[in-house]
């Protein structure tokens, strides 16, 4: 009997119902679950505040922290607080993050960084485990029960750990979400798609922005969320998402695997080749060559292990110098919303630049001139004075700086998710992004300490980190226009002629049984 490869089948059933709706489902969750990235400033804004002093409000306090109302010089105990142009009402109000309380609110952003570290190392092994879609569907409604709780929470270290919580499952949701598009879709479809997808997160942004803006209440603006938006990714996730096929088979769930592909043939109105048909009804009778699937095997080899570091190195590099930007808003002297809507927008054409730089010069070649770029950029920075003369060309550095960086971000994302194997992409992808999310810990001190030992000295440091990554980029095999391997030994022999040799004999040999009636 000859092996199963879905490639072969996806050719077979071409493109049609199937696939679109898919698509479409993915890529729409994916645009709907961008905002707990943005949450801070939105929920977080700064409010105009007076000392309340004797149940009366001290007129000469305007958002100062101390009043002399009794003739002493003493701290505020109690604020009132009233709306500014950007905001009506904020969590700042509830929790009194104001004055020396105004700090708290960087444990917000602790917590979200803990739990993206928390998520790179424990989503793999649960999506691997229990399958793409079952992860994404509970994400969700885990979602929904965690955000309810921000609305009734009395304590702000209760907020925190809420906020963690949901950063965890929804970060764990857009693992399984970048897993599963390209595993849907003919290899010659799926970079393109997946680079589509990472660039809906900065649209997500600035469409979080501008409801922001609609829903200048905080409240206003999480009950839109579970309203409207989370409830409608529940609703989505139950009806259109389908489990992939390929982890399907992988996982022996034959039963599963067959109903899926006779799925596929007829939505998408697909003749299925009788012989075809026969081997799904018998697939049962078929045995995987690979007997175990351990985590350790993607480090067996010394070139498999130099591959980990590698990709590892590519993640530090574009996570570290993605939220750098993304969140270092002083850069511009715009108000909040205005921000994040560029930020947001600016990701439009790093994306379509790196659909670009990979159809020509394929995934590593792309994250070479990506990582050099960016470091180039940021190394020009140091040259450029802050004064009226340079502002402008600083902005615009800045912009290209975010451009690359999204080009570097979206690369490793889909590159890292075809150099694992199927049985273990999800593990392969958490642990390179792991050492990505811990350094993201590292941005405060780098940019608060380095600081004060030399100004230039942050952008200088990311800009070495990211030439290092550009450099061990020779390191990690090219995947453009390769299947992706399935299984450890296709992992093993990927990037060589071997690796080539393999996935002829199993493409070739079911071809054959396909093509047989005609």
């Amino acid at each position: 009997m000859p092996t199963i490869d879905v490639e072969v089948i996806f050719n077979e059933a071409k493109l049609g119902f199937w696939n679109y709706k898919l698509v479409v489902c993915i890529l729409s969750i994916y645009l709907l679950n961008s905002y707990y990235i943005v949450f801070i400033p939105f929920v977080y804004g700064d409010l105009n505040y007076r000392c309340i002093y004797n149940d009366t409000f001290d007129n000469s306090t305007h958002s100062q922290c101390y009043t002399n109302a009794s003739g002493v010089f003493e701290k505020c105990q109690k604020f009132l607080y009233e709306p500014t142009q950007d905001f009506e009402d904020t969590a700042v109000s509830k929790f009194d993050l104001v004055c020396d309380r105004h700090g708290l609110k960087q444990w917000d952003m602790t917590s979200l960084l803990i739990s993206q570290i928390c998520a790179a190392v424990v989503s793999g092994v649960f999506i691997d485990y229990f399958g793409r879609m079952n992860i994404i569907r509970c994400t969700i409604f885990c979602s929904i029960l965690v955000s309810t709780t921000y609305l009734f929470l009395p304590y702000f270290f209760l907020m925190c750990l809420a906020r963690g919580v949901g950063c965890f499952l929804n970060l764990s949701k857009d693992i399984a979400l970048i897993i599963l598009l390209p595993e849907i879709l003919p290899k010659r479809f799926g970079n393109s798609v997946t680079s589509v997808q990472l660039c809906l997160f900065g649209v997500g942004t600035a469409m979080n922005s501008i409801f922001s803006m609609v829903f200048s209440n905080w409240r206003k603006y999480i009950l839109f969320r579970i309203v409207i938006v989370e409830v409608l990714m529940l609703l989505m996730s139950l009806f259109l998402l389908e489990e992939s096929p390929k982890w399907l088979l992988q996982k022996k769930r034959y039963e599963e695997f067959r109903l899926s592909i006779h799925k596929l043939f007829r939505q998408n109105r697909t003749v299925m080749p009788e012989n075809l048909n026969q081997i799904l009804n018998n697939i049962h009778q078929e045995t995987l060559t690979e007997k175990s699937s351990y985590v350790y095997k993607l480090f067996r080899t010394k070139r498999t292990a130099l591959r980990m570091i590698s990709l590892s190195l590519s993640w530090i590099s574009s996570l570290i110098l993605y939220y750098a930007l993304a969140f270092f808003k002083e850069l511009f002297n715009f108000n909040v919303h205005t921000y994040y809507i560029l930020i947001g927008l600016s990701e439009i054409p790093g994306t379509y630049l790196q659909i670009m730089l990979v159809r020509y010069f394929g995934f590593r070649w792309t994250n070479i001139i990506s990582q050099v770029l960016s470091a180039i950029c940021l190394f020009i920075n140091c040259f450029l004075r802050s004064n009226d003369y340079w502002m402008l060309l600083m902005y615009v550095n800045a912009i290209f700086t975010k451009i690359f960086s999204t080009v570097a971000m979206n690369n490793i994302f889909a590159w890292n998710s075809q150099v694992a194997p199927t049985n273990l992409r999800g593990i392969g992808m958490g642990l390179c992004a792991i050492f990505g999310r811990m350094s993201s810990l590292s941005l405060p001190p780098l940019f608060v300490y380095f600081s004060k030992l030399y100004y230039l000295l942050p952008g200088i440091v990311l800009g070495i980190i990211a030439l290092i990554a550009g450099i061990f980029s020779i390191f990690i095999p090219e995947t453009y226009n390769v299947i992706p391997p399935d299984n450890i030994e296709e992992y093993e022999a990927l990037g060589t002629k071997a690796y080539a040799v393999i996935k002829k004999q199993r493409t070739d040999v079911l071809m054959e049984v396909c093509q047989t009636e005609t």
